[in-house]
This record gives C-alpha cells, sequence and structure tokens, in this order.
C-alpha cells in the first residue's frame, strides 16, 4: 500500500505544467537597480486660503495722533513709561 501511495505521489509530481519540478512558466526577467542612501525631501508646494479660529480688535485707548515717538527701538523701558 505504501509503495501505490509512493507512486501516486510521483504521478502527480510529474503532471505538473512545465514538466520540470516546480513546474510553471518560465523565470519572468526583472529590472534591478542598486540601493543607495539618500535623503528624501518631503515638500509639497501648493496655494490655499487660511482662516483663524478667532480673531480681535486692536484699537488704541485713546483717540488722537502720533505726533513724537519718544524711545528708540530696542531701549529698555520700566513699567508706565510713555511711548508716544
Amino acid at each position: 500500500m505504501l509503495v501505490v501511495l509512493a507512486a501516486a505521489c510521483n504521478k502527480a509530481k510529474s503532471a505538473l505544467p512545465g514538466g520540470a519540478p516546480g513546474g510553471g512558466m518560465p523565470p519572468m526577467p526583472a529590472e534591478v537597480a542598486l540601493a543607495i542612501h539618500d535623503t528624501v525631501v518631503d515638500a509639497i508646494g501648493a496655494t490655499g486660503q487660511i482662516e483663524a479660529i478667532q480673531s480681535v480688535d486692536l484699537r488704541p485707548e485713546v483717540d488722537g495722533r502720533i505726533v513724537d515717538i519718544l524711545v528708540r527701538e530696542g531701549q529698555g523701558v520700566a513699567a508706565g513709561t510713555a511711548l508716544f
């Protein structure tokens, strides 16, 4: 019985397409390239519109025009010092 089972297995192997061990279609040609180490820049250029979630109106505490600036840019000032 073991011999019949072994013979049946051998017949099933030879029945594969191609007739060779493994059978099937011949291997397909493949293009091969060497892998290189490089930096990938992940950037997207796009145009669009943005909208604030909240907004605030800025206005002076008093009406009028600025006629003189009393301090220079970068100059240190104490709390309460008039700037204009």
